[in-house]
């Protein structure tokens, strides 16, 4: 039976601090930094079929802008729509938070964003909270496309199907 990422059999929780170093690992293995994640664990979704982890995505909370960021996948897990659904529920997480915006840089999700409504935008114009993270202040991330999406729900936005 083929695994799909919405069948029931992966669990999507709030990260535990149990699941840290499982969560370095995978970073590792999508060559993305683990820098910070103790400082914003709390505010990490994993995915977890049969108490091993398939999947993570995080964020940090500045204000009333979501960063994500983290996103990865088992790369035997991939292709089943797993990054889409933990992608989805971050944004909701920021949207029950109170974020009105979410933003991230990417060099490889560029389409999966844009499918949920981001947008390229020039860094900027971000608000300076977020400007002055790691993340946009390293040069880990200097080549990386800047995304925006509106949460607020006065701006019509499309919800892609999934």
């Amino acid at each position: 039976m083929e695994l799909h990422a919405d069948d029931g059999r992966i669990e999507l929780r709030a990260a535990l601090p149990a699941d840290r170093d499982a969560i370095e690992s995978l970073l590792g293995k999508a060559g993305l930094p683990a820098r910070e994640l103790d400082t914003h664990l709390e505010n990490f979704l994993v995915a977890i079929r049969h108490g091993q982890l398939l999947g993570c995505a995080g964020m940090e909370l500045y204000a009333a802008t979501a960063l994500l960021r983290s996103l990865a996948v088992e790369p035997e897990s991939r292709g089943i729509g797993l990054g889409r659904r933990l992608t989805g529920a971050l944004l909701d997480q920021a949207r029950r938070r109170g974020c009105i915006e979410a933003v991230l840089l990417t060099s490889t999700a560029v389409e999966l964003t844009r499918s949920f409504g981001f947008a390229e935008t020039p860094r900027e114009v971000l608000p300076q909270a977020v400007r002055d993270s790691w993340e946009f202040s390293g040069a880990c991330c200097s080549s990386a496309r800047c995304m925006r999406l509106s949460l607020d729900p006065r701006v019509f936005r499309q919800t892609p199907p999934c």
